[in-house]
């Protein structure tokens, strides 16, 4: 799989669905951080879970409320994780 194409279906804001993902970096049920190649991808909301977990085929399905999906550096994804926690 191309690490550099992904696709994301969000449904009613209840389901996310992605392809392409090479690694699930970090989750608890507000944040979920996923390796899309060189960039990181953050999905922020409530009562989230990895309902779908299949790195083979690059699948990973969300649930829960999701407020927010946003593009980063790989560099920031330790920062993210950090600043959710409270550790340095």
């Amino acid at each position: 799989m191309d690490s550099k194409n992904h696709c994301v279906v969000l449904t009613d804001r209840s389901k996310i669905e992605l392809t392409g993902i090479i690694e699930v970096t970090g989750f608890d049920d507000k944040s979920v951080e996923l390796s899309i190649g060189d960039s990181t991808l953050f999905i922020t909301g409530n009562s989230l879970n990895v309902t779908l977990l299949d790195l083979s085929q690059g699948r990973v399905d969300v649930t829960g409320r999701i407020d927010g999906l946003e593009y980063g550096d790989r560099a920031r994804s330790t920062g993210f994780f950090k600043s959710l926690f409270g550790t340095k």
